[in-house]
């Protein structure tokens, strides 16, 4: 599970017991949106800093393992703040 605030975001793994700090393993903050999809067994996550640069940051993360199975879909530094968002996957 993901649990997050704007300023903090934990992942727990119950079975394994297993916890990470994620806007500290990502460098990361301001979170924006979490969204959990359960066809591909993937957390994705969008926040508005990254190395402490104001943007729009997407990272996808596997369910089982975050800290090695992850990717960053996006990274686009400017210097807005994101108000409120939604994030969605598609298929086709």
């Amino acid at each position: 599970m993901v649990i997050s605030s704007q300023e903090d975001g934990i992942y727990k793994d119950i079975k394994k017991g297993v916890e990470i700090d994620l806007d500290d393993r990502f460098n990361i903050g301001i979170i924006k949106e979490i969204l959990y999809d359960e066809d591909d067994r993937q957390f994705y996550l969008v926040a508005n800093k990254y190395d402490e640069k104001l943007g729009f940051f997407i990272i996808k993360m596997s369910e089982t393992d975050p800290i090695n199975n992850f990717k960053f879909l996006t990274k686009y530094k400017n210097k807005l703040d994101i108000g409120d968002c939604k994030l969605f996957v598609m298929r086709s």
